[in-house]
């Protein structure tokens, strides 16, 4: 393992995409993923193919492993596909990293766009040195607010069509709820707060840079404890981001999480 990373090319209008299902399925509401993809067309500008096992029921995926780590792989050797977006997360992806062919993802470097339980995929790339993109899967993130936010869709534009974020500015509004997608038609009624913008602890005022790692935040202990998270050499120095999902732990499960991820050196790397 090198500290060595290579950042897939930018998008650029036109390019095309895959949208697959790297998790869990969202059969049970098919106008997810129709939503997402007029979305990613008509507010990005992208071509879009979606992939057979993307309109799957997550039984099937949850039982075919092997098929979803196939489709990944053929989006990324495919020369015309320069991104992959996920359909959504779930919470068995780690069962399907061991069908992957490492040397057939390393080989064509592209980028991958996801959140929540494709953290697996995140990290299974950042341990073969490929940068990706924690965000910008169909659900939630093209679906929020009725239509895309527009927080979401600065970062997401620079994320698609961009070699870097820039400074990241804190959102100026928030939710705590999750919105209802067995809805008639899906609309965003969800009650907005203003943001208290960024709090800190523990901090002294002094800049700090490095390599960001992480996802979330239940998904990073399940990935610590079957000791498929990258080596020290390559986490060194990095900046660990974490958040928690819409599962909302508890403060003392959190705590305990933490404590134990600092007995095991985990958090000493970053």
């Amino acid at each position: 393992m090198t500290n060595e990373f290579a950042l897939p090319p930018a998008l650029e209008k036109g390019d095309k995409v895959a949208v697959l299902a790297t998790s869990s399925g969202v059969q049970n509401f098919p106008e997810v993923i129709d939503i997402g993809v007029d979305r990613l067309e008509e507010r990005f500008g992208l071509d879009v193919v979606v992939f057979d096992n993307a309109r799957r029921d997550t039984e099937y995926l949850y039982n075919h492993q092997e098929e979803k780590a196939e489709d990944l792989m053929r989006a990324f050797e495919d020369p015309e596909i320069k991104g992959v977006v996920a359909v959504t997360g779930g919470d068995e992806q780690i069962r399907m990293l061991k069908h992957l062919q490492p040397e057939r993802l390393k080989e064509n470097p592209t980028r991958f766009y996801g959140i929540s339980d494709n953290t697996c995929l995140h990290t299974y790339l950042y341990n073969l040195g490929i940068q990706s993109f924690y965000g910008g899967q169909i659900l939630d993130d093209l679906l929020a607010e009725g239509e895309i936010g527009e927080y979401i869709y600065s970062y997401l534009e620079k994320a698609f069509f961009e070699d870097e974020l820039g400074k990241l500015e804190s959102s100026q509004n928030f939710t705590d709820e999750y919105f209802d997608l067995f809805q008639d038609e899906i609309t965003d009624d969800r009650e907005a707060f203003k943001s208290p913008d960024w709090e800190y602890w523990n901090f002294d005022g002094q800049n700090v840079e490095g390599r960001l790692f992480g996802g979330c935040f239940s998904v990073i202990k399940d990935l610590l404890m079957a000791d498929k998270l990258p080596n020290e050499e390559k986490l060194e120095g990095s900046i660990l981001a974490l958040e928690t999902s819409e599962e909302n732990p508890s403060t003392i499960e959190v705590k305990r999480w933490l404590i134990n991820m600092g007995e095991t050196g985990f958090l000493q790397k970053f």
